[in-house]
Parts: C-alpha cells; structure tokens; sequence
C-alpha cells in the first residue's frame, strides 16, 4: 500500500531525527557552496580594479570613476583581454569546483536518508533508531559514489530550466509585440494567459528535480530512469508531494517571519554606539545562523520525507 504524504512526513521527520549530524552538513553544503561562488568573483573583479570591497559602498560619482577606470584598461590591447580572459578561467574553475562540492555533499545526504529509509521497517515509523544510519564514513561514501551521479542530473536540470527561462522571455517578447501591434487589451490577454501554465510548469519542474534527485539516491538508479520515474511520480502522487512542499514552504515562512521580528526586537534594545553595537552585530550573526540551522533542517526533513515516498512507490511498482 502506498504512503500517504502524513505518512512519509512522519518517516522523514524520524529519519531527520536519527541522523541529526545531516542538518549540519547540509548546513556545511550550503556555507562551502556559496562560498566558493563568492570567491570565483574576485579574480575578474579584480582585474577590472575591484581590489577591495570597499568600492561596494562607493557613491554614484565614484561608481562612474571605476567604469571609466575599467574601460581604459579595457582599451590597453590585447594584453588586457588575455588577464581578464584568463581571470574568467579562473572563476570557472572555482564555479566548477563548487558545484562538485554541492554534488558530493547532494549524493552523501541523500545516501544516508536513503539508507535509513530502506532498513526501517516498511508503513508508520516505530522508532528513530530503526532509522539510524549516518556516520562519517558512509558520508563520503555515498558522495563519492554519487557524485558524478548528481554531477549529470543537476546539469541536464538546468539545461531543462534555461529552456524555461528562454520560454518566458520569449513569451515576454510577444507581450510586448502584441501590445506594439494590436493595443493593451491583447498584450494583457497575452501575458495573462501564458503566466498561468508557465508559473504551473515551473512549479513542476522544481518538483521533478527534487524527485529525480530522490530517486538517484537509490543504489540501482541512472539519471535516465531517475528522470523517467520521478516524472510518472509527478503525474501520480501530486497531491503528496505538493502537500510535502507545502509544509516545508509554511515552515520557511514562518521562520523567516520569527527571525525577523527577533532582529528588529534587537534592533530596538541594543544601543547602536559602543559595546552595544557590538552585541547588536553578534545577536544578528547569531539569528542568521540560528536561521540557516533551521533552514537546514526543513531542507533534511523534506528530503527524507521524498525518500520514503519515492521509496513505497518503488515497492508498488516491483509487486505491480
């Protein structure tokens, strides 16, 4: 009998609850990751003269002083293109060295979910320790195996999703045309009715690369049968996976709501001079913390909650 999605939430959030240390290292995925894409900015930046971040708070004056100063070197010939040809490579490079980070960690998480799903007893959860599976070693075992795995699936995913963004600008364009050729009237019936099915195809392919990365996480999955089986998860089981989504999107909501209304509480009993400017400074890096540690944990949550629902598909479909 197939889980209901109350069902695979109460697994996942067991599963969550055996293998704690994942909201860490998901935590740990996400600081690394961007990181990484912070620092593959600084080579061509500072090439075109952004030697410190102070220029990030420079006036609009000397905002037009530094791109007078970039484009004269710009101007300098051919050496000039090759440095910044060659700081590009360099940001790449970073770029591409991020990305395998976020794919290791991607395969080593949902490895371990995977593998705390499947030795569970199958139905309602009985008990966390059933679930319990993570280890340092299983981590980097699970990522190393998967990393090429997710490597491939992630890239075809933002193939698929630039297409998307190329759709709608497309779309975009016709609005405008229509709007140019035959009034207001039809650049609103255009816009409006194309918003729809794109907003409603986008919202389905987030939640087709979220199954296909579930369903990669299985020990005999390719990224083609992830892509196929995720997609006819998608068509069957809608309902579950959207009211999965939901919950992880109220929790975030809500989250983000809490947190703000701490820092502005902050804000207002922490003197903004002396030693209160520096508590103020540490209680906001303690509620952006506190905030991605609870993110972390939404995040680990749902995706434990897919591995049991793509898991108890997966059954219905070898007894079918």
């Amino acid at each position: 009998m197939a889980l209901s999605a109350v069902s695979c939430l109460q697994r996942g959030v067991t599963n969550l609850r055996a293998n704690w240390e994942l909201v860490f290292v998901s935590w740990l995925q996400g600081l690394l990751t961007a990181g990484l894409i912070l620092v593959g900015f600084a080579p061509p930046l500072g090439v075109l003269g952004f030697a410190s971040f102070d220029r990030l708070a420079t006036s609009e004056v000397e905002w037009t002083e530094f791109l007078a100063h970039a484009g004269e070197l710009m101007n300098r010939g051919s050496d000039a293109w090759m440095l910044l040809g060659a700081s590009l490579l360099v940001s790449s490079a970073i770029w591409l060295l991020a990305f395998l980070v976020y794919c290791f960690f991607q395969g080593g998480i949902l490895g371990i979910l995977m593998a705390g799903d499947r030795q569970a007893p199958d139905g309602r959860s009985r008990g966390w320790q059933w679930f319990r599976t993570f280890s340092g070693r299983d981590l980097r075992g699970w990522g190393g195996r998967y990393l090429w795995r997710y490597f491939w699936l992630l890239n075809l995913m933002a193939a698929i999703g630039m297409l998307w963004v190329l759709l709608v600008v497309v779309v975009f364009g016709l609005t405008v045309l229509g709007g140019e050729q035959w009034g207001a009237a039809a650049a609103f019936g255009i816009g409006c009715g194309s918003s729809i099915p794109l907003a409603f195809g986008a919202i389905l392919l987030v939640l087709w690369t979220n199954l296909a990365q579930v369903d990669l996480a299985r020990e005999d999955s390719r990224v083609g049968f992830a892509l196929r089986r995720s997609l006819n998860l998608v068509g069957r089981r809608l309902g579950a996976v959207t009211l999965i989504f939901l919950v992880a999107l109220v929790l975030a909501i809500f989250l983000g709501v809490g947190v703000s209304i701490l820092s502005v509480l902050a804000g207002l009993f922490l003197p903004e001079t002396g030693a209160g400017a520096w508590a103020g400074t540490f209680v906001q890096l303690g509620l952006s913390g506190l905030e991605m540690i609870v993110g972390s944990m939404v995040a680990v949550g749902v995706s434990a909650s897919l591995v049991s629902l793509v898991r108890s598909e997966a059954a219905l479909e070898r007894y079918a």
